[in-house]
């Protein structure tokens, strides 16, 4: 008998995000399974992110039964419009009459087995929460990736963040059960109540080998031609930065090393734009041969930024700097695994340290550009010395 799986979630793909990145890959391993149909409500392309990946949407809906693109309002697509819109959990809240409407069709026409709801964004829960009052004997799954109240990032805006954490109790009460994709995110929104944790599963993000093709030949930067008697290392980025993360610790660093004469060493940045990359648009940081060549190379697709990254020699990360032990995952890490290139951490003590150096990478916990740039600088002189771990 084939189990149905209503799954609601406002980061699918087309729609370019890392929450719809790791939706797609989840349910295109659920998809895949025997006896399971799979249905997604999300909303439409280009609503929540600024541009749509169409590779991407094209390898989620591979082995989907059907993706339902919920259209915004004209007053709620001009709402959802403003910047700094002071609505939590998230300006999509707006959309929770209109989506929970169409849900509830789709459960009387179609008698599903199990509702799942994912996050981000968290208002995607918000219509769980109604649903399971109408369907009671429809088990609900709620998915979280990452924290609901309290996140570092989040201000707090009066009325509507308590609003928005009496909403969060509610969801962890009544939903049949929690998954998270680290332990350390299931303590901090459950605050180790039994009664939650006992229904709480961890589920790490996941990557799928098959979507790493590495091309021939390697991406040359900047289109520059090379030397063949140069050795090339290359460095890349991923992802973008907000809240307490910013890359211009990193840029200082950069700009104190020194390459070796008979090396090439190219620094790669990919994801959105940020004011510290003005100059650095695709062009090298200085003329001078001793020096990394650094480029911001703009948004590529999420299957093209996979196989950029099996082509690096070190991937990098950079997390925001906190007391105490961080537990968040941000989902590009588990790319990285899955590409097999060395890995470069810049993070606290916590889950990005652990995976960074389970997986035989590097892990700098000082965000000081002077211990950065020693760091990379010893990378650079011994490169295989720093990518020896990986391949044992």
């Amino acid at each position: 008998m084939t189990r149905k799986l209503l799954v609601i979630g406002y980061c699918f793909p087309p729609t370019a995000s890392p929450e719809a990145f790791v939706t797609a890959k989840l349910l295109h391993h659920l998809s895949r399974q025997k006896n399971i149909s799979v249905d997604v409500i999300s909303l439409e392309a280009l609503a929540v992110a600024g541009y749509s990946d169409f590779e991407a949407g094209r390898y989620a809906k591979e082995h989907l039964n059907h993706l339902e693109e919920i259209a915004q309002p004209q007053l709620v697509r001009w709402m959802t419009g403003l910047s700094r819109l002071p609505l939590r959990p998230d300006r999509w809240v707006l959309m929770h009459c209109v989506v929970k409407r169409r849900a509830r069709e789709m459960i009387c026409a179609n008698n599903y087995d199990v509702l799942i709801t994912r996050s981000q964004y968290h208002s995607a829960h918000l219509v769980g929460l109604d649903l399971k009052k109408e369907f009671p004997d429809l088990p609900w799954i709620a998915c979280f990736s990452d924290p609901w109240s309290g996140a570092d990032h989040q201000k707090t805006i009066p009325l509507f963040s308590s609003w928005s954490t009496r909403q969060e109790r509610k969801v962890l009460e009544a939903a049949d059960r929690l998954v998270f994709p680290t332990d350390g995110l299931r303590d901090f929104m459950t605050n180790a109540l039994f009664r939650l944790i006992s229904k709480s599963i961890t589920l790490p993000h996941s990557f799928d080998p098959a979507l790493y093709a590495v091309d021939e030949h390697l991406a040359r930067f900047d289109g520059a031609e090379e030397n063949p008697v140069d050795e090339v290392i290359r460095f890349r980025l991923f992802g973008s930065f907000y809240g307490a993360r910013h890359p211009e610790i990193l840029l200082k660093a950069l700009d104190h090393i020194k390459v070796p004469k008979g090396k090439r060493v190219s620094f790669e940045i990919y994801g959105n734009p940020h004011e510290a990359y003005k100059g650095y648009n695709g062009q090298r940081s200085s003329a001078s041969s001793d020096k990394v060549e650094v480029g911001y190379m703009g948004i590529v697709p999420h299957t093209e930024a996979l196989r950029l990254m099996g082509e690096a020699d070190f991937l990098v990360t950079i997390d925001a700097p906190q007391d105490g032990v961080s537990f968040y995952l941000p989902s590009k890490l588990v790319d990285y695994i899955g590409s097999g290139s060395a890995l470069v951490a810049i993070c606290s003590e916590g889950t990005v340290a652990r995976l960074t150096e389970s997986a035989g990478g590097t892990v700098i916990k000082n965000f000081d550009p002077a211990e950065i740039a020693d760091t990379f600088q010893r990378l650079i002189d011994f490169p295989e010395e720093g990518k020896k771990k990986v391949n044992d």
